[in-house]
């Protein structure tokens, strides 16, 4: 099971703040993260894809998504977050 996390209010403006956010995660050995920044554009088999990474084209906000698992109570999804 995934959640997923907007990071549009915490971040603002700033979109490289997300992709910071994911290097830091990254370096301190979390597993099971991933962050979205939305901004980087990719082409694949000649098809753009406009917010490579995201789930769909343009998603509006950056977010960082992390796997949990059945049976996660609301005081360790309050210790994550």
């Amino acid at each position: 099971v995934s959640m997923a996390l907007s990071l549009g209010e915490l971040l603002g403006a700033d979109k490289g703040a997300a992709s910071q956010l994911g290097g830091m995660l990254f370096a301190r050995c979390c597993s099971g993260t991933r962050v979205v920044t939305c901004v980087k554009k990719e082409t694949v088999g000649g098809v753009q894809f406009a917010g490579y990474g995201a789930h769909i084209n343009d998603y509006p906000q950056p977010y960082l998504s992390f796997a949990c698992a059945i049976g996660v109570t609301e005081q360790e999804i309050d210790t994550f977050a």
